[in-house]
């Protein structure tokens, strides 16, 4: 299973994703972090990442989400635009990684996908993955709930859940 957390970038609330990744820890779990790549570098952010992949390094993955917020519709883009814009992405991110694992994996936003998206997606060497597909994912965002607590508990809860079903 995927456990996925959208949108982290440059601004992302690192307090949420520091008490997120304990659960992930407390249960032996990858903690995928869906990156939006645009001025991510040298932030709080980053510097919290940077730390986490030192420390943690079989529990944390870093995977390609988009550019930029607001998300366009990657699926709805032609061919040579969509291989662009993933290509600019994987290179800000090659720029600047370190040690840090290159990108495996495109989640579109909205989990949006069409067969040119999968095209490019094979173009610049990363596999398309979305909701919906043959495989169980859970996907949260920071911020979704009112607070910090209310996401790791229901991430907690689920997790626990989870292992307690022998998954």
């Amino acid at each position: 299973m995927i456990f996925r957390v959208d949108d982290i970038r440059y601004n992302t609330n690192i307090k949420e994703l520091e008490a997120l990744h304990q659960v992930f820890l407390k249960y032996d779990r990858i903690q995928t972090l869906s990156l939006i790549i645009k001025g991510l570098y040298n932030t709080p952010t980053w510097h919290w990442m940077k730390k986490t992949w030192k420390e943690t390094p079989k529990n944390i993955s870093f995977q390609l989400h988009g550019w930029k917020s607001p998300h366009i519709n990657y699926d709805k883009l032609s061919l040579n635009e969509a291989v662009k814009r993933l290509r600019k992405s994987i290179d800000y991110w090659n720029t600047y990684r370190e040690e840090m694992p290159e990108f495996r994996q495109f989640y579109p936003p909205s989990s949006l996908k069409s067969y040119t998206l999968y095209r490019a997606c094979e173009k610049v060497g990363l596999t398309l993955l979305c909701g919906g597909d043959n495989y169980p994912m859970y996907v949260c965002h920071c911020g979704d709930l009112p607070t910090i607590q209310q996401h790791v508990d229901r991430l907690d809860e689920f997790l626990k859940n989870r292992i307690t079903n022998g998954h």
